[in-house]
Protein backbone atom coordinates (compact mmCIF):
# COMPACT_ATOMS: atom_id res chain seq x y z
CA UNK A 1 0.00 0.00 0.00
CA UNK A 2 1.70 3.19 -1.21
CA UNK A 3 -0.78 5.66 0.24
CA UNK A 4 -4.15 5.96 1.93
CA UNK A 5 -6.85 7.97 0.16
CA UNK A 6 -8.44 10.24 2.76
CA UNK A 7 -11.70 10.55 0.80
CA UNK A 8 -12.15 6.76 0.81
CA UNK A 9 -11.43 6.70 4.56
CA UNK A 10 -14.17 9.28 5.13
CA UNK A 11 -16.55 7.29 2.93
CA UNK A 12 -15.87 4.23 5.06
CA UNK A 13 -16.44 6.16 8.32
CA UNK A 14 -19.76 7.51 7.05
CA UNK A 15 -20.78 4.00 6.05
CA UNK A 16 -19.90 2.74 9.54
CA UNK A 17 -22.47 5.16 11.01
CA UNK A 18 -25.41 3.53 9.19
CA UNK A 19 -24.09 0.22 7.78
CA UNK A 20 -26.36 1.05 4.85
CA UNK A 21 -24.85 1.84 1.45
CA UNK A 22 -27.83 3.78 0.12
CA UNK A 23 -28.16 5.97 3.24
CA UNK A 24 -24.43 6.63 3.35
CA UNK A 25 -24.37 7.49 -0.36
CA UNK A 26 -27.19 10.03 0.13
CA UNK A 27 -25.38 11.62 3.09
CA UNK A 28 -22.15 11.83 1.07
CA UNK A 29 -23.99 13.09 -2.04
CA UNK A 30 -22.48 10.38 -4.23
CA UNK A 31 -24.02 7.51 -6.15
CA UNK A 32 -24.31 4.16 -4.46
CA UNK A 33 -22.14 2.59 -7.16
CA UNK A 34 -19.52 5.30 -6.60
CA UNK A 35 -19.50 4.56 -2.87
CA UNK A 36 -19.26 0.82 -3.52
CA UNK A 37 -16.28 1.32 -5.85
CA UNK A 38 -14.54 3.61 -3.33
CA UNK A 39 -14.90 1.02 -0.54
CA UNK A 40 -13.73 -1.76 -2.84
CA UNK A 41 -10.63 0.27 -3.76
CA UNK A 42 -9.95 1.01 -0.09
CA UNK A 43 -10.16 -2.71 0.67
CA UNK A 44 -7.77 -3.39 -2.22
CA UNK A 45 -5.34 -0.77 -0.85
CA UNK A 46 -5.48 -2.38 2.58
CA UNK A 47 -5.37 -5.95 1.35
CA UNK A 48 -8.42 -7.11 3.28
CA UNK A 49 -12.21 -6.93 3.50
CA UNK A 50 -13.75 -4.19 5.65
CA UNK A 51 -17.45 -4.96 5.27
CA UNK A 52 -19.47 -8.03 4.50
CA UNK A 53 -22.89 -7.74 2.83
CA UNK A 54 -25.42 -10.47 3.57
CA UNK A 55 -28.63 -9.67 1.74
CA UNK A 56 -29.92 -6.39 3.15
CA UNK A 57 -27.57 -6.56 6.14
CA UNK A 58 -24.06 -5.11 6.18
CA UNK A 59 -21.54 -6.09 8.87
CA UNK A 60 -18.04 -4.92 9.73
CA UNK A 61 -15.38 -7.57 9.48
CA UNK A 62 -12.75 -7.93 12.19
CA UNK A 63 -10.40 -5.79 10.09
CA UNK A 64 -13.11 -3.16 9.68
CA UNK A 65 -13.80 -3.03 13.41
CA UNK A 66 -10.08 -2.70 14.19
CA UNK A 67 -9.61 0.19 11.75
CA UNK A 68 -12.54 2.39 12.82
CA UNK A 69 -10.56 4.00 15.67
CA UNK A 70 -7.33 4.64 13.72
CA UNK A 71 -9.30 5.95 10.73
CA UNK A 72 -11.18 8.38 12.99
CA UNK A 73 -7.85 9.67 14.32
CA UNK A 74 -6.55 10.10 10.76
CA UNK A 75 -9.69 12.02 9.78
CA UNK A 76 -9.58 14.25 12.88
CA UNK A 77 -5.88 15.02 12.32
CA UNK A 78 -6.58 15.93 8.70
CA UNK A 79 -9.46 18.19 9.74
CA UNK A 80 -7.24 19.98 12.28
CA UNK A 81 -4.56 20.48 9.63
CA UNK A 82 -7.10 21.82 7.14
CA UNK A 83 -8.54 24.19 9.74
CA UNK A 84 -5.08 25.46 10.71
CA UNK A 85 -4.20 25.99 7.03
CA UNK A 86 -7.47 27.84 6.41
CA UNK A 87 -6.83 30.19 9.33
CA UNK A 88 -3.27 30.90 8.21
CA UNK A 89 -4.20 31.47 4.55
CA UNK A 90 -7.05 33.83 5.46
CA UNK A 91 -5.14 35.58 8.23
CA UNK A 92 -7.68 34.66 10.87
CA UNK A 93 -7.27 34.79 14.64
CA UNK A 94 -4.56 32.40 15.89
CA UNK A 95 -5.73 29.69 18.28
CA UNK A 96 -3.91 28.90 21.51
CA UNK A 97 -4.93 25.47 22.81
CA UNK A 98 -4.43 25.16 26.56
CA UNK A 99 -4.59 21.96 28.60
CA UNK A 100 -5.59 22.11 32.25
CA UNK A 101 -4.91 19.28 34.68
CA UNK A 102 -8.34 18.44 36.02
CA UNK A 103 -7.34 18.87 39.70
CA UNK A 104 -6.44 22.56 39.21
CA UNK A 105 -9.31 24.84 40.16
CA UNK A 106 -10.38 27.68 37.88
CA UNK A 107 -10.17 30.67 40.22
CA UNK A 108 -6.52 31.72 39.89
CA UNK A 109 -6.08 30.45 36.32
CA UNK A 110 -9.16 32.24 34.96
CA UNK A 111 -8.03 35.52 36.57
CA UNK A 112 -4.78 35.23 34.60
CA UNK A 113 -6.41 34.19 31.33
CA UNK A 114 -8.91 37.03 31.55
CA UNK A 115 -6.05 39.53 31.89
CA UNK A 116 -4.10 37.87 29.08
CA UNK A 117 -7.05 38.09 26.68
CA UNK A 118 -7.47 41.80 27.35
CA UNK A 119 -3.94 42.43 26.07
CA UNK A 120 -3.94 39.75 23.34
CA UNK A 121 -7.18 40.35 21.47
CA UNK A 122 -5.81 38.65 18.35
CA UNK A 123 -5.59 35.27 20.10
CA UNK A 124 -8.46 32.81 20.58
CA UNK A 125 -8.05 30.51 23.59
CA UNK A 126 -9.38 26.94 23.68
CA UNK A 127 -9.19 25.20 27.09
CA UNK A 128 -9.31 21.43 27.59
CA UNK A 129 -9.74 19.63 30.89
CA UNK A 130 -7.30 16.68 31.04
CA UNK A 131 -6.38 13.95 33.47
CA UNK A 132 -2.74 13.50 34.42
CA UNK A 133 -2.45 10.38 32.24
CA UNK A 134 -3.75 12.26 29.16
CA UNK A 135 -1.41 15.25 29.38
CA UNK A 136 1.81 13.88 27.88
CA UNK A 137 0.26 12.38 24.74
CA UNK A 138 -2.08 15.32 24.18
CA UNK A 139 0.80 17.81 24.43
CA UNK A 140 3.22 15.83 22.27
CA UNK A 141 0.75 15.15 19.44
CA UNK A 142 -0.15 18.84 19.22
CA UNK A 143 -3.75 18.66 20.44
CA UNK A 144 -2.83 21.31 23.00
CA UNK A 145 0.08 23.77 22.84
CA UNK A 146 0.85 23.99 26.55
CA UNK A 147 -0.76 22.92 29.81
CA UNK A 148 -1.23 23.97 33.41
CA UNK A 149 -0.07 21.03 35.54
CA UNK A 150 0.06 20.30 39.25
CA UNK A 151 2.76 17.65 39.00
CA UNK A 152 5.42 16.47 36.56
CA UNK A 153 3.92 14.36 33.79
CA UNK A 154 5.02 11.32 31.81
CA UNK A 155 8.04 11.85 29.50
CA UNK A 156 8.95 14.83 31.68
CA UNK A 157 12.29 15.24 29.90
CA UNK A 158 10.39 16.31 26.76
CA UNK A 159 8.90 19.38 28.42
CA UNK A 160 10.00 22.73 29.74
CA UNK A 161 8.32 23.81 32.99
CA UNK A 162 7.56 27.36 34.08
CA UNK A 163 6.74 27.35 37.81
CA UNK A 164 3.82 29.64 38.68
CA UNK A 165 2.74 29.19 42.31
CA UNK A 166 2.64 26.71 45.16
CA UNK A 167 -0.37 25.55 47.13
CA UNK A 168 -0.92 23.30 50.12
CA UNK A 169 -3.42 20.52 50.46
CA UNK A 170 -6.15 21.34 52.97
CA UNK A 171 -9.13 19.46 54.33
CA UNK A 172 -12.42 20.61 52.81
CA UNK A 173 -15.75 20.20 54.55
CA UNK A 174 -19.25 21.63 54.28
CA UNK A 175 -20.28 24.90 55.87
CA UNK A 176 -21.77 23.94 59.22
CA UNK A 177 -19.67 20.77 59.57
CA UNK A 178 -18.15 20.32 63.03
CA UNK A 179 -14.69 21.04 61.58
CA UNK A 180 -15.75 24.18 59.66
CA UNK A 181 -14.94 26.54 62.54
CA UNK A 182 -11.55 25.03 63.35
CA UNK A 183 -8.27 26.64 62.30
CA UNK A 184 -6.69 23.23 61.71
CA UNK A 185 -7.29 19.48 61.96
CA UNK A 186 -5.11 16.40 62.19
CA UNK A 187 -4.97 13.36 59.94
CA UNK A 188 -6.72 11.41 62.69
CA UNK A 189 -9.55 13.99 62.66
CA UNK A 190 -9.95 13.64 58.90
CA UNK A 191 -10.07 9.87 59.06
CA UNK A 192 -12.87 9.89 61.62
CA UNK A 193 -15.19 11.32 58.95
CA UNK A 194 -16.75 9.80 55.81
CA UNK A 195 -14.25 10.51 53.04
CA UNK A 196 -14.91 11.58 49.44
CA UNK A 197 -12.16 9.94 47.41
CA UNK A 198 -10.84 12.19 44.58
CA UNK A 199 -9.44 9.57 42.21
CA UNK A 200 -7.38 12.05 40.15
CA UNK A 201 -5.68 13.62 43.19
CA UNK A 202 -1.87 13.77 42.82
CA UNK A 203 -1.47 13.03 46.55
CA UNK A 204 -4.04 10.24 46.76
CA UNK A 205 -1.47 7.45 47.19
CA UNK A 206 0.53 9.52 49.68
CA UNK A 207 -2.59 10.17 51.76
CA UNK A 208 -3.68 6.52 51.74
CA UNK A 209 -0.19 5.27 52.60
CA UNK A 210 0.04 7.74 55.49
CA UNK A 211 -3.36 6.61 56.75
CA UNK A 212 -2.43 2.92 56.63
CA UNK A 213 0.97 3.63 58.21
CA UNK A 214 -0.89 5.09 61.19
CA UNK A 215 -3.29 2.14 61.31
CA UNK A 216 -6.23 4.17 59.98
CA UNK A 217 -8.65 2.86 57.39
CA UNK A 218 -10.52 5.65 55.53
CA UNK A 219 -14.31 5.43 55.56
CA UNK A 220 -15.06 6.08 51.89
CA UNK A 221 -18.42 7.72 51.31
CA UNK A 222 -17.95 8.13 47.55
CA UNK A 223 -15.27 7.89 44.89
CA UNK A 224 -15.16 9.93 41.68
CA UNK A 225 -12.69 11.17 39.08
CA UNK A 226 -14.80 14.31 38.54
CA UNK A 227 -13.55 17.25 40.60
CA UNK A 228 -16.85 19.12 40.36
CA UNK A 229 -18.77 16.07 41.61
CA UNK A 230 -16.35 15.53 44.49
CA UNK A 231 -16.60 19.13 45.62
CA UNK A 232 -20.39 19.18 45.27
CA UNK A 233 -20.66 16.04 47.41
CA UNK A 234 -18.46 17.60 50.08
CA UNK A 235 -20.46 20.84 50.04
CA UNK A 236 -23.66 18.82 50.49
CA UNK A 237 -22.21 17.17 53.60
CA UNK A 238 -21.51 13.71 52.17
CA UNK A 239 -18.01 13.70 53.63
CA UNK A 240 -14.68 15.49 53.79
CA UNK A 241 -11.67 15.33 51.49
CA UNK A 242 -8.21 16.75 50.87
CA UNK A 243 -8.14 19.48 48.21
CA UNK A 244 -5.56 21.95 46.89
CA UNK A 245 -6.12 25.19 48.80
CA UNK A 246 -6.76 27.36 45.73
CA UNK A 247 -8.83 24.82 43.82
CA UNK A 248 -12.16 25.00 45.63
CA UNK A 249 -14.77 25.96 43.04
CA UNK A 250 -18.11 25.06 44.66
CA UNK A 251 -19.96 27.39 47.08
CA UNK A 252 -20.32 26.04 50.60
CA UNK A 253 -16.86 24.48 50.93
CA UNK A 254 -14.73 25.41 53.93
CA UNK A 255 -10.93 24.79 53.70
CA UNK A 256 -9.21 23.85 56.97
CA UNK A 257 -5.44 23.50 57.39
CA UNK A 258 -3.77 20.19 58.27
CA UNK A 259 -1.56 20.45 61.34
CA UNK A 260 0.38 17.19 61.15
CA UNK A 261 0.58 16.37 57.43
CA UNK A 262 2.27 18.73 54.99
CA UNK A 263 1.41 18.15 51.33
CA UNK A 264 2.27 20.82 48.80
CA UNK A 265 2.32 21.03 45.02
CA UNK A 266 3.74 23.44 42.46
CA UNK A 267 1.44 24.56 39.65
CA UNK A 268 3.44 25.05 36.44
CA UNK A 269 3.05 25.56 32.73
CA UNK A 270 4.39 22.58 30.76
CA UNK A 271 5.50 23.24 27.16
CA UNK A 272 6.98 20.68 24.76
CA UNK A 273 10.51 21.61 23.67
CA UNK A 274 10.29 23.53 20.41
CA UNK A 275 6.68 24.60 20.88
CA UNK A 276 7.75 27.80 22.66
CA UNK A 277 8.88 29.13 19.26
CA UNK A 278 5.23 29.74 18.33
CA UNK A 279 4.19 33.38 18.62
CA UNK A 280 1.03 32.84 20.65
CA UNK A 281 2.83 30.43 23.02
CA UNK A 282 5.64 32.96 23.47
CA UNK A 283 3.20 35.74 24.35
CA UNK A 284 1.35 33.49 26.82
CA UNK A 285 4.58 32.44 28.56
CA UNK A 286 5.75 36.06 28.73
CA UNK A 287 2.47 37.08 30.34
CA UNK A 288 2.73 34.17 32.79
CA UNK A 289 6.27 35.18 33.83
CA UNK A 290 5.16 38.76 34.51
CA UNK A 291 1.93 37.90 36.36
CA UNK A 292 1.79 38.08 40.18
CA UNK A 293 0.07 34.76 40.65
CA UNK A 294 -0.96 34.87 44.30
CA UNK A 295 -1.23 38.64 44.72
CA UNK A 296 -5.03 38.68 44.78
CA UNK A 297 -5.14 35.68 47.15
CA UNK A 298 -2.85 37.48 49.58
Amino acid sequence: MDHLDLKRVRYFLKLVETLNFSEAARALKVTQSGLTKAIAQLEKDLGGTLLRREGKNTHLTQLGEMLVGPFMQVDQSAQRAQEAARRIVHGEMPVLRIGLMCTIGPRIITDFIERYLKTSKEVEVVIRDLSRSELSGTLLNGEVDLAFVGAEIEDKQKFRYLQLYQERMVMACALGHRFSTRSSVSLADVLQEPYVDRLQCEFRDTFLNEAFRNDFVPMFAARTDREDWAQSLIAKGAGVSLLPQHSTAVPGLVPVSLNDLVLQRTVSLAVPFGREDTGSVQSFLKAAREYEWLAEQR
